[in-house]
């Protein structure tokens, strides 16, 4: 039924909630017309049960979410996801299993308006940058999110001086978690993505 469908040609999204897809790869040869979700298939999910992929290195274009709330989706975006898809409802109290953990338009308004709030920052690495084999030095990374913050809060009107001076409000880093996934090399121009 699966090939029949692919053979349209048309886009097709496919949803991977119960499929090893750490031991199989993907189940259907590339095709340019297959969008593959990562997807976790318990009705709700826990963010703990997630084990959210680089989207740019894997054969995922996106996320079928069933958290609740919209941190999982940001964060799936983050990591470079296309599409998001999410059970919505009208009203959280309706009976039937899915209300409870579906985006209600208040959070798909939030959502979005969030994600208006993104801003890409472009790092070039300089010999600076990196170590004696020319890879970025693993701490130089926080120094290109810094950067990408303070370009973010001028973007949107709130530059740090003005924090500093209206509200007495400095920003201090009480825990900070990388996840590396791989190493940016001399002259490498990087994208730094930002959101609030």
């Amino acid at each position: 039924m699966c090939e029949k469908i692919l053979s349209l040609n048309k886009k097709t999204i496919v949803s991977l909630g119960m499929y090893d897809f750490k031991k199989n790869g993907a189940p259907f040869e590339k095709r340019e017309n297959i969008h593959y979700l990562y997807c976790v298939a318990k009705y709700p999910t826990s963010l703990e049960d997630i084990d959210m992929p680089d989207f740019s290195e894997t054969f995922f274009s996106g996320f079928s979410d069933h958290t609740i709330g919209i941190s999982a989706c940001l964060f799936a975006l983050a990591r470079g996801a296309k599409i998001i898809e999410k059970h919505f409802t009208l009203n959280k109290n309706y009976s039937g299993p899915d209300h409870a953990f579906a985006i209600n338009p208040n959070e798909l308004k939030t959502m979005i308006n969030i994600l208006d709030f993104c801003s890409y920052f472009w790092v070039r690495v300089y010999y600076e940058d990196t170590d004696a084999g020319g890879v970025v030095y693993y701490a130089n990374y926080l120094k290109f999110v810094e950067r990408a913050r303070t370009e973010f809060l001028r973007e949107i009107g709130i530059p740090h001086e003005d924090i500093k001076k209206k509200w007495s409000v400095e920003f201090v880093v009480r825990s900070s978690l990388i996840d590396y996934i791989k190493p940016a090399f001399l002259d490498d121009l990087l994208e730094v993505r930002t959101c609030c």
